[in-house]
């Protein structure tokens, strides 16, 4: 084989080899919330992981001030119970809770790989919008539900 002939066939392989690991990587799709009521103020980002434009998992990070203990101490036990209650039902949930100094702070993630999709969807009609027609969680539905709550995504 002629030098450039095999810079070619090396060049193209090489395009090929790019071309399917970046189609294979999970993408990232960030969206915030952030809001203000009287006795709190409410900041979270959600992370959302894809693959081929669906939803693989979210991790979100959370953080509630409040100068009320009182009130972020039944958010905490709300909210715990709340996730408790969807991991046992749904499963792929993974949550951690804790106050410091006035912050109530919560990370959870959803695995949707382990997450029952079909029953959420049963129990909560309304997520058949953000759903494709084999009841599979997009990328595109997830940014528009994320946006419907008052979310920004980019």
């Amino acid at each position: 084989m002629k030098k450039p002939l095999k810079i070619c066939l090396i060049l193209v392989i090489i395009f090929l080899i790019s071309l399917i690991y970046f189609s294979l990587r999970e993408k990232k799709t960030t969206c915030i919330f952030e809001s203000n009521q009287k006795d709190y103020q409410i900041s979270t980002k959600y992370n959302i992981y894809s693959k081929k434009n669906l939803v693989t998992k979210i991790k979100s990070k959370s953080i509630i001030k409040s100068s009320n203990d009182k009130v972020l101490k039944d958010m905490k036990k709300d909210i715990n119970n709340q996730y408790k209650t969807l991991d046992k039902k749904y499963s792929g949930y993974n949550y951690k809770l804790k106050i410091i100094r006035n912050k109530l702070y919560i990370n959870v993630n959803i695995n949707y790989k382990k997450h029952d999709m079909k029953m959420f969807i049963y129990d909560n009609r309304a997520m058949k919008e953000f759903v494709n027609d084999k009841k599979q969680y997009t990328l595109k539905g997830a940014k528009k539900y994320y946006k419907s709550i008052g979310s920004t995504c980019k």
